[in-house]
């Protein structure tokens, strides 16, 4: 089969024809196609598959088959003489980003002494686990810096063949290979920056991957993971920054540079606004308690905003002013919302599971409280007369 990794002969091939050699359908209705060529790049060494479409068919997988064939899976069959494409944008992405990551590796242990443990590419970022515990996005500056160096230097990057044995003298940094493998190995040379194996596709110059930026860290066990950005995807990034840049402008009506005090004074406000709302609630629970603990019990008070905080401040309030009384406090509209049963612990715990039942709802509590959800909290009258029931029990025992 000829042809078959013309991804990594030319990574900057995007199309070509070819002739469908196989087709079969998969168990989940899928199809295998295999071409007699393919500019499609398989995956592996942490570099995802190419996307592309095979005639007018999105190709859905790529992978290798058992027999080194590369196999592509189409939701249809193809036959004959098709064009298969890929999506350059996502090729490219890669090339940019998997270069980026040799260099950051090989700069990072190099420079630093960090060497690098795992690596992983994806559309939305990318990351390398450095074996070094504890580091910062302060801390990788000086290692930014180098890099990006390195970027804007246009060192060329090629690909050779080497067997086996040549790779000690020739100062190979990675020599992980599969059991067996003596031939035809694949290594990509960053002029001056690293000589390592790797079967991915790469692009022909540093300048390509016009910059490469950390994004963020995670401690891990040993180590940290280091998320970068590099080319478009870092450009993009840095497009968003600036729209957020704007809004926020506008919003605080002052400069960046002034965004760190205008938010702290926002955050100062913030605190001030829910020190005085605990306050309100508080004045209001104190109102609203009095008033019901001046009428018969069971008393009954609806309020349409109130959130299950201010039922159970209420609720609090009124059995200090009233502790033999009961009060059932609803919330909501359209009959949805919630409840608070307030009164002595014996009367609602009795009558706690009939108010839920009657309000379409469900709830729980102790120590003479009992709060929960309900679909029909309009439904006190029928709430109310089991409230009573469980009183006039009580009253007659």
């Amino acid at each position: 089969m000829t042809d078959q990794l013309a991804a990594r002969q030319d990574p900057y091939l995007r199309s070509l024809r070819a002739r469908v050699t196989g087709c079969g359908k998969m168990e989940d209705g899928r199809y295998e196609v295999v071409l007699d060529s393919t500019p499609f790049f398989p995956g592996g060494g942490g570099q995802p598959p190419d996307r592309g479409w095979i005639g007018a068919g999105e190709v859905l997988d790529v992978h290798p088959g058992p027999s080194g064939e590369i196999v592509h899976v189409l939701g249809a069959p193809v036959s004959g003489e098709v064009e298969a494409r890929i999506d350059w944008e996502i090729r490219y992405h890669f090339m940019q980003h998997h270069s980026a990551q040799h260099i950051v590796t090989a700069t990072a242990s190099g420079s630093h002494g960090w060497e690098t443990s795992a690596m992983h590419l994806g559309l939305d970022g990318c990351d390398v686990e450095l074996a070094v515990p504890g580091l910062s996005l302060r801390d990788l500056r000086p290692l930014q810096s180098e890099v990006n160096a390195l970027v804007r230097s246009n060192r060329s990057i090629r690909t050779l063949i080497a067997a086996r044995p040549q790779l000690e003298r020739l100062g190979v940094r990675s020599r992980r290979l599969p059991e067996g493998l003596e031939e035809g190995i694949r290594l990509v040379d960053i002029e001056g920056v690293d000589l390592n194996t790797c079967g991915g596709t790469h692009v022909a110059s540093t300048a390509e991957i016009q910059l490469c930026v950390f994004t963020g860290t995670e401690q891990l066990r040993g180590g940290t993971r280091v998320h970068f950005a590099a080319g478009n995807l870092a450009l993009g990034l840095f497009d968003e920054m600036l729209d957020r840049q704007r809004l926020l402008c506008q919003a605080l009506s002052c400069g960046p540079g002034e965004h760190p005090a205008a938010v702290e004074k926002l955050r100062e406000s913030a605190r001030e606004s829910r020190r005085r709302a605990e306050e309100l609630l508080a004045e209001l629970s104190r109102l609203v308690a009095a008033v019901l603990a001046g009428q018969d019990s069971p008393a009954h008070a609806h309020r349409r905003e109130a959130t299950p905080s201010l039922l159970r401040a209420i609720a609090s309030e009124y059995r200090r002013l009233r502790p033999g009384g009961v009060v059932l406090l609803t919330a909501g509209e359209g009959g949805r919302g919630h409840f608070m049963l307030a009164g002595p612990p014996d009367i609602v715990s009795k009558a706690g599971p009939a108010v839920a039942a009657s309000l379409s709802g469900r709830g729980g509590g102790g120590e003479g409280f009992f709060q929960g959800g309900a679909r029909r909290v309009d439904a006190s009258v029928e709430a109310l007369a089991a409230i009573r029931e469980a009183m006039d029990r009580r009253a007659g025992s």
